[in-house]
């Protein structure tokens, strides 16, 4: 939906191709934004096309192909699986600007390229040149927000047809230009109820009445109504939003309808005119010198046809008409011509109960005129007509109660439309007719009215006044205030703060984290919203802005009390340029960026156990929930090993355990069994490992590679030689950090060279050890990247290195701190997650180069109790997105002091 300046219950919100996928996802059964589609028959044409697709489409979910090439959605989320060719190197996906949403998944990244008023243009690519054999697109038609959810079109491109497999824009010196990303929270105002929070408080326990006061303070939910003798009056805008783009006069003039029980057609005072014959298709037209003209329209798959009526012909401006009592008008929001019946690849078809009220207007310039509808009904059947389009039908039922009263309130607050009337579109509440009449809608049908009729009547009231019941799809965890939004007066119960919720246990949840249930797990867990990440090509910024000339960085300069976007500031070579965030968003568009939590606020986690080898067990936990094939286990009192052992453990997908050296930890070992690995390697020898432990893990089933040399450079060789024989290809490139046990220089290089099965050596003494030397001769190595100063390295090893390599080059900051910046910005590690990690005492961190590898993301070392300036510097000036800063140990090695000051720093807040 678009923001405005008064409040809505809810925001919105040449080149080779060698195959070409043609996608039209529309709503079929399934009724979003109040369309519902209906797929005709598949034609021989497309029948050929698919097939000669069969080896790129392997599964499809909820999506069913059509006879134009498209395909319709049966559900609100569409599931599609591509494999991907070898040869390919980009997949441009075109959506409409409303959506629907579209997630790619790991090992693949969709940047947007381009962002027209009606068309939002993805480009989706492999992140690596080992890329997954198979892509899968997961669309989401968001209640109340996708209106039309459809994908205009695919194309595959060659790798040949692109001079980098990288998809960005270069800059003036040829070098490649990495997306923008924002990453945010939440999608929509967040002001008022998420309906989001509203279905992880259900889930909770939490009752309708005490989600409303949750969202709400200080209301009571109160009845004051009586559903079935309300009247409620509708502009169904959304038909006419349907056909704005249309340009064909007599299509756009043209109406479809079907009264299953018949209707009686009456003038505007009520007599009646006329009478529609029950089950008969009806052309609907306004011409000048006629007025209303319902032409009977013969069905062209029917073998023979008797008894049509004749055409009914009213000269009037206003007419009401009215189904049978219990009945509906079923209407088509695409035109069927008597001479062509089946024109139109889809028809899209909305039942109405109550009264339609028709009202035409004359084209200028045509004898046509365009039709109006607005819907009377009842109470009770203008909110059935709301709530599943709202929500989700699927949801908890307190949920859906308390959509029911934010709905009903809301429409009372407008005087149910009997003085201004409401709009079925988002400016007001999304109405989409009578629900329960497709498939899809009929197992939730019963449930809709039950939850309805349970609230009957019932309104949210603070001091006996209607409470103002604004809501969007989800906060991201932060409530925003009205004041913020609409730069309208403060309202007492619409002001900012965190979305938290303290359960009758004790237990204080954030209800979005909360807000789905997977059955196999048993686990509740956020929505895909609740943090959402978005890349942009930077040359879509610049085409927005063009007065900064060529973009270069994103801060946000001014945040609201919900913190929100306040103020955006844009960097470009032509200087800088500062907007409202709800002017960036919108521009952008609020289908790419879904709310002003943009730039968000640092999420932070920690991951850490009663010491480092527990603090091992919480980060294989985290990377890896449904265990593992492989797992690397090293020895936690020195550091060594383990540092060389991140390259392994990523080949592998292996979380990293560490081990005392005699004894295995009883945590280590259940969580061992929890992972259910086949193979166990050991780094390091008999020393670092004892051989009890290595007989106790064989004794429970796994096969156990012990990796090690006689000493800490000879284990790393061997892990090396490891990565490479399973690799199978030659090792081309190293990088080599000291074997210092007080060193993290390793730590910090970890992540960037497993994600790039880079193997890592370890170097001892003042000149270049001699089984490195060893290796160099048997390996095709042509670059050798040396990580840290001349301390740690010295000079003489590398003068020796360059007698043997080509290509040595050395890595190194003014301390250990601005080493790990150095390698972060020096390999573009993305910022959107980051870890951080002692650098004095890191023995907590070294499994965390396991997880971060995953990313990658950056380790970024800092101190027990103070921030080092140089990570000041980087987070403050040079960092332009940030998103989950998760910190590897307890506050005993990040203390809580440190943790808030990098949070401050990154939301650039100086207070």
């Amino acid at each position: 939906m678009q923001a405005s300046s008064r409040p809505h219950p809810h925001s919105s919100g040449g080149k080779k191709i060698w195959r070409r996928l043609i996608i039209m996802v529309l709503t079929g059964i399934l009724t979003v934004g109040g369309l519902a589609f209906e797929p005709p028959g598949m034609s021989r044409a497309t029948a050929q096309e698919t097939d000669s697709l069969s080896g790129a489409i392997i599964h499809q979910e909820q999506l069913l192909p059509q006879g134009d090439g498209s395909w319709v959605m049966t559900g609100r989320q569409g599931r599609l699986t591509i494999q991907w060719p070898s040869d390919a190197a980009v997949l441009q996906v075109t959506l409409p600007a409303e959506g629907p949403l579209l997630n790619v998944s790991d090992g693949f990244e969709a940047v947007i390229t381009d962002i027209g008023p009606a068309e939002v243009i993805q480009k989706i690519r492999p992140l690596s040149a080992t890329q997954p054999k198979t892509l899968h697109l997961e669309l989401y038609a968001e209640p109340g927000l996708t209106s039309q959810p459809l994908i205009k079109e695919m194309t595959l491109e060659e790798k040949s047809s692109v001079s980098s497999p990288r998809i960005q824009a270069l800059d003036a010196t040829g070098a490649e230009r990495p997306p923008v990303i924002i990453t945010g929270g939440g999608y929509g105002h967040r002001v008022g109820m998420s309906q989001w929070g509203a279905q992880g408080l259900a889930l909770q326990g939490v009752s309708y009445k005490n989600i409303i006061k949750h969202y709400y303070p200080g209301s009571d939910v109160v009845k004051r109504y009586d559903d079935a003798t309300q009247t409620v009056r509708v502009s169904l805008q959304s038909l006419k939003d349907f056909r704005k783009s249309w340009t064909n006069i007599e299509e756009k003039t043209t109406w479809t309808l079907i009264a299953p029980s018949g209707a009686e057609i009456q003038d505007a005072s009520g007599k009646s005119l006329a009478t529609l014959t029950a089950g008969q298709k009806y052309n609907l037209t306004y011409l000048k010198d006629t007025g209303y003209r319902f032409e009977p329209v013969t069905d062209s798959q029917a073998s023979e046809t008797t008894g049509s009526p004749s055409s009914i012909q009213l000269n009037q401006t206003t007419l009401l008409l009215k189904p049978k009592s219990g009945s509906y008008v079923e209407l088509w929001v695409t035109a069927v011509h008597p001479k062509q019946p089946a024109a139109g690849s889809v028809d899209a078809k909305r039942f109405y109960e109550g009264t339609l009220e028709l009202k035409a207007s004359l084209i200028q310039g045509s004898d046509r005129g365009e039709i109006s509808f607005t819907n009377l009904v009842n109470l009770r059947q203008y909110l059935t007509g709301v709530v599943p389009r709202e929500s989700y039908a699927s949801w908890s039922e307190n949920a859906l109660r308390a959509q029911t009263i934010a709905a009903r309130t809301y429409a009372a607050r407008k005087g149910f439309g009997l003085d201004k009337l409401l709009v079925d579109t988002t400016s007001d509440q999304v109405f989409g007719g009578k629900y329960g009449i497709h498939d899809i809608q009929k197992p939730y049908a019963a449930k809709i009215d039950n939850v309805v009729a349970s609230t009957n009547g019932e309104v949210a009231l603070i001091n006996n006044q209607l409470v103002t019941t604004t809501y969007s799809s989800s906060n991201g965890g932060w409530i925003e205030s009205n004041d913020a939004v609409w730069s309208s007066s403060p309202v007492s119960y619409l002001q900012a703060r965190k979305d938290q919720y303290k359960l009758p246990s004790g237990k204080t949840i954030v209800p979005e984290e909360v807000a789905t249930y997977n059955s196999q797990t048993k686990q509740y867990g956020p929505h895909s919203r609740y943090r959402w990440e978005v890349k942009l090509d930077p040359q879509v910024i610049e085409s927005k802005w063009p007065e900064i000339g060529t973009f270069q960085k994103l801060v946000v300069v001014k945040r609201t009390p919900g913190m929100g976007a306040a103020q955006v500031e844009l960097t470009g070579t032509k200087g800088k340029l500062t907007i409202s965030g709800t002017d960036f968003r919108s521009k952008i568009g609020n289908s790419v960026l879904y709310s002003t939590l943009i730039v968000p606020p640092v999420y932070s986690n920690e991951l850490a156990g009663a010491d480092r080898y527990e603090t091992s067990v919480a980060i294989a936990r985290q990377g890896w929930p449904n265990g593992a094939a492989t797992v690397v286990l090293a020895r936690g009192d020195l550091t060594v090993d383990a540092l060389a052992g991140s390259v392994l453990a990523k080949q592998h997908d292996a979380p990293l355990l560490l081990t005392k050296p005699d004894a295995l930890p009883d945590k280590v070992k259940e969580e061992i069994a929890r992972l259910k690995p086949q193979t166990v390697y050991l780094l390091g020898s008999q020393v670092a490992i004892s051989t009890a432990i290595e007989d106790q893990l064989k004794a429970a089933g796994y096969t156990v590679i012990r990796l090690a040399g006689e000493n800490r450079v000879e284990t790393a060789l061997a892990v090396a030689e490891a990565i490479q024989e399973k690799a199978g290809t030659p090792v081309r490139e190293l990088f080599i950090a000291t074997g210092d046990e007080k060193s993290p220089d390793a730590l910090a290089i970890g992540p960037y060279a497993a994600s790039q099965q880079i193997p890592i050596l370890l170097q001892q003494g003042t000149s270049l050890h001699p089984s490195i030397l060893s290796y160099l001769e048997k390996h095709p190595v042509e670059k050798v990247t040396l990580v840290g100063g001349e301390v740690a390295i010295p000079k003489t090893v590398e003068e020796a290195l360059k007698n043997k390599i080509t290509a040595v080059t050395r890595i190194n900051g003014s301390d250990r701190y601005h080493t790990s910046i150095l390698i972060a910005k020096t390999y573009q590690l993305p910022t959107t997650q980051i870890y951080f990690a002692r650098g004095d005492l890191f023995a907590d961190a070294l499994a965390g180069t396991a997880l971060a590898a995953k990313m990658p993301a950056p380790i970024i070392l800092v101190k027990n109790q103070e921030v080092p300036a140089s990570i000041q510097q980087w987070l403050s000036q040079e960092v332009t997105t940030v998103g989950q800063f998760t910190y590897l140990g307890g506050p005993q090695a990040i203390s809580l002091s440190v943790r808030q000051a990098l949070e401050k720093i990154a939301l650039n807040i100086t207070k």
